[in-house]
Protein backbone atom coordinates (compact mmCIF):
# COMPACT_ATOMS: atom_id res chain seq x y z
CA UNK A 1 0.00 0.00 0.00
CA UNK A 2 1.27 3.48 -0.84
CA UNK A 3 0.10 5.58 2.05
CA UNK A 4 0.42 9.31 1.76
CA UNK A 5 2.21 10.73 4.80
CA UNK A 6 0.21 13.30 6.73
CA UNK A 7 0.97 16.93 6.11
CA UNK A 8 2.68 18.35 9.19
CA UNK A 9 0.83 21.16 10.91
CA UNK A 10 3.14 24.05 11.75
CA UNK A 11 3.23 25.07 15.40
CA UNK A 12 1.40 28.16 16.58
CA UNK A 13 4.54 30.25 16.25
CA UNK A 14 4.60 29.57 12.50
CA UNK A 15 0.97 30.48 11.84
CA UNK A 16 0.85 34.28 12.00
CA UNK A 17 -2.94 34.56 11.64
CA UNK A 18 -3.57 32.19 14.54
CA UNK A 19 -0.86 33.82 16.65
CA UNK A 20 -2.36 37.27 16.02
CA UNK A 21 -5.83 36.06 17.04
CA UNK A 22 -4.45 34.38 20.15
CA UNK A 23 -2.51 37.51 21.07
CA UNK A 24 -5.66 39.62 20.70
CA UNK A 25 -7.52 37.20 22.96
CA UNK A 26 -4.78 37.36 25.60
CA UNK A 27 -4.93 41.15 25.56
CA UNK A 28 -8.74 41.49 25.55
CA UNK A 29 -9.79 38.53 27.74
CA UNK A 30 -6.88 37.74 30.08
CA UNK A 31 -8.91 35.72 32.61
CA UNK A 32 -10.37 33.46 29.93
CA UNK A 33 -6.99 33.12 28.23
CA UNK A 34 -5.38 32.19 31.56
CA UNK A 35 -8.02 29.49 32.08
CA UNK A 36 -7.02 27.91 28.77
CA UNK A 37 -3.27 28.33 29.17
CA UNK A 38 -3.20 26.98 32.72
CA UNK A 39 -4.71 23.73 31.39
CA UNK A 40 -1.76 23.13 29.00
CA UNK A 41 -0.17 19.88 30.12
CA UNK A 42 1.41 18.42 26.99
CA UNK A 43 4.56 19.77 25.37
CA UNK A 44 3.13 21.33 22.15
CA UNK A 45 0.47 23.42 23.93
CA UNK A 46 2.98 24.50 26.59
CA UNK A 47 5.45 25.58 23.92
CA UNK A 48 2.69 27.40 22.04
CA UNK A 49 1.77 29.24 25.25
CA UNK A 50 5.40 30.20 25.86
CA UNK A 51 5.77 31.41 22.25
CA UNK A 52 2.58 33.43 22.53
CA UNK A 53 3.38 35.02 25.88
CA UNK A 54 6.96 35.68 24.82
CA UNK A 55 5.63 38.00 22.11
CA UNK A 56 3.65 40.10 24.58
CA UNK A 57 5.30 42.47 27.03
CA UNK A 58 4.99 41.22 30.63
CA UNK A 59 3.05 44.28 31.77
CA UNK A 60 0.29 43.48 29.27
CA UNK A 61 0.09 39.84 30.34
CA UNK A 62 0.75 40.24 34.07
CA UNK A 63 -2.60 38.78 35.16
CA UNK A 64 -2.02 35.68 33.04
CA UNK A 65 1.61 35.30 34.12
CA UNK A 66 0.64 35.50 37.80
CA UNK A 67 -1.99 32.79 37.31
CA UNK A 68 0.41 30.56 35.38
CA UNK A 69 3.14 31.04 37.99
CA UNK A 70 0.76 29.75 40.64
CA UNK A 71 -1.26 27.05 38.87
CA UNK A 72 0.35 25.88 35.61
CA UNK A 73 2.49 22.90 34.64
CA UNK A 74 5.98 23.33 36.20
CA UNK A 75 7.59 24.31 32.86
CA UNK A 76 4.98 26.96 32.15
CA UNK A 77 5.02 28.16 35.76
CA UNK A 78 8.80 28.59 35.64
CA UNK A 79 8.51 30.60 32.41
CA UNK A 80 5.83 32.82 33.96
CA UNK A 81 7.91 33.43 37.11
CA UNK A 82 10.94 34.33 34.98
CA UNK A 83 8.91 36.81 32.91
CA UNK A 84 7.49 38.40 36.06
CA UNK A 85 10.96 38.67 37.63
CA UNK A 86 12.40 40.21 34.47
CA UNK A 87 9.57 42.75 34.36
CA UNK A 88 10.22 43.71 37.99
CA UNK A 89 13.81 44.77 37.24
Amino acid sequence: MNAVPPTPVPPLSLRPAVAADAEALVRSMPKEAADVLVAARFTPPRHAAINLLGRIEPAASREILERLAADAHPDLAAFARARLQAAAR
